[in-house]
């Protein structure tokens, strides 16, 4: 996905996003919504940016527990990152409720007009 994105739509070369360096992704995604003049955008998503790599860490330690053959924690991990995946409040399927990634993922697919049950993601 990335060598068609990426390379040839965005003539970027590997390693780099939007000319800096990729592990900077979310900071020049933030830095780029402050010129979009969208009132509060730049906000919500350095929320997300967070939450998003938070819930990366705690994948990650999953494989780390399980590499480990740690059952215990490696389940703890998995349960900390569908917290923070799903949220507050959520109920499944909706738009109106919830606080966190699912439900920008539930609105998101609204406005594709993919909102039948399933989001394809």
């Amino acid at each position: 996905a990335f060598l068609v994105l990426g390379n040839a739509a965005e003539h970027e070369t590997t390693g780099m996003f939007d000319g800096a360096p990729v592990e900077k992704y979310a900071d020049t995604i933030v830095n780029d919504l402050f010129d979009l003049k969208v009132e509060n955008i730049e906000t919500e998503a350095a929320l997300v940016m967070n939450v998003w790599m938070a819930v990366v860490n705690q994948l990650f330690q999953v494989l780390a527990e399980c590499r480990a053959q740690d059952k215990e924690f490696a389940m703890a991990a998995l349960d900390k990152a569908a917290a923070l995946w799903i949220g507050a409040q959520q109920e499944e399927g909706s738009n109106d409720l919830g606080h966190l990634l699912y439900n920008l993922a539930e609105n998101a697919g609204e406005r594709f007009d993919q909102d039948n049950g399933e989001t394809w993601v």
